[in-house]
């Protein structure tokens, strides 16, 4: 999938620095109980693009958001890091849903996963994100009943989230 130009993410200094100071910990630095304050994204790495660009228009918005992209740096026990990212600082996890991320064995057991959570806490853990139109007979059983938001464009997508998870317990004002 290709960024367009007007909407490629520049990383300047103080976006860095946002960026630093909102993007999770790893669980394992942080002690026993962490509050569940943040937005988990799980995606395929075809879709690392769009990965990116949301963590940066969500951390610009405010929110913490745990992207392995700018999380995991190397030497992590990754697995783990993320299981114990997703069961304890996650309060949604946002699913990039595409033709790439169906069959993948790692989006797959992330998304497994929020669906477990989600059914465990009865809420609306999993938001998936349909990047490409994928058909709901395309998908896995278990996410037929859920409600997509369309991310074929973006910025439209992305407004749409932010309207969904501005009812939240953890809005933009409320984490940073």
């Amino acid at each position: 999938m290709e960024i367009p130009n007007d909407t490629r993410p520049t990383v300047m200094a103080s976006t860095q620095t946002q960026i630093e100071s909102h993007v999770s910990q790893a669980p394992s630095e942080l002690g026993a109980e962490p509050e569940r304050d943040h937005v988990f994204i799980s995606y395929a790495w075809e879709d690392g693009a769009l990965a990116e660009w949301l963590t940066l228009k969500l951390t610009a918005e405010g929110y913490r958001v745990w992207c392995d992209r700018f999380k995991m740096l190397g030497g992590e026990r990754w697995p783990e890091d993320i299981d114990l990212a997703i069961k304890t600082r996650t309060f949604r996890m946002l699913h990039l849903l595409s033709r790439h991320s169906l069959h993948k064995e790692n989006p797959s057991k992330e998304r497994q996963l929020a669906l477990s959570i989600s059914k465990k806490r009865s809420e609306d853990f999993l938001i998936p994100l349909d990047l490409d139109g994928t058909r709901p007979t395309d998908m896995p059983w278990q996410l037929t009943d859920i409600t997509y938001i369309p991310f074929q464009n973006w910025a439209t997508g992305l407004g749409q989230l932010l309207k969904k998870t501005s009812r939240d317990k953890y809005t933009a004002s409320d984490s940073s």
